[in-house]
């Protein structure tokens, strides 16, 4: 068997691998060409749903307007029985729960529906107003 020099051998080896790694560029570049196509395409694709978000907004805007929502009740009272929205319907002050207790944790709070509202400032007794709660009462405001 004939003997092959080394040099030659490494000249061999030394053109394969260059030949392998420009396969490899290559191919990264394929890659990277398609993946900024798609994201020119995305970007294409997010501009237009935006456009078309500004426009359903302004469409809503539009379809929102008092005037015409007054105008669309009366001109069809008789088949949809409307009628004016009464603020009592969607709540009163005493629905909302009060102030958390400090150190308590909020969440608990909100979960125990009828739970104990603490009291606000405007439920404490002023200077000087007596708060009578049985033996031992404590009356505010001055030597006594």
């Amino acid at each position: 068997m004939p003997r092959i020099p080394i040099g030659r051998l490494f000249t061999v080896l030394l053109a394969l691998a260059t030949v392998v790694a420009a396969a490899v560029v290559f191919n990264e570049k394929r890659e990277s060409a398609s993946a900024a196509t798609q994201v020119v395409r995305l970007k294409r694709a997010i501009a237009r749903e935006q456009d078309r978000i500004s426009a359903l907004k302004a469409e809503w805007s539009l379809l929102d307007q008092p005037e015409r929502l007054q105008g669309i009740v009366t001109k069809y009272d008789g088949v949809m029985n409307l009628q004016l929205l009464d603020p009592k319907q969607i709540g009163t002050l005493e629905d909302v729960p009060g102030k958390a207790p400090a150190g308590a944790d909020p969440s608990v709070a909100l979960a125990q529906p009828g739970a104990a509202v603490p009291p606000t400032a405007s439920d404490l007794p002023d200077q000087g107003e007596t708060v009578d709660e049985g033996p031992g009462a404590v009356t505010g405001g001055g030597n006594e």
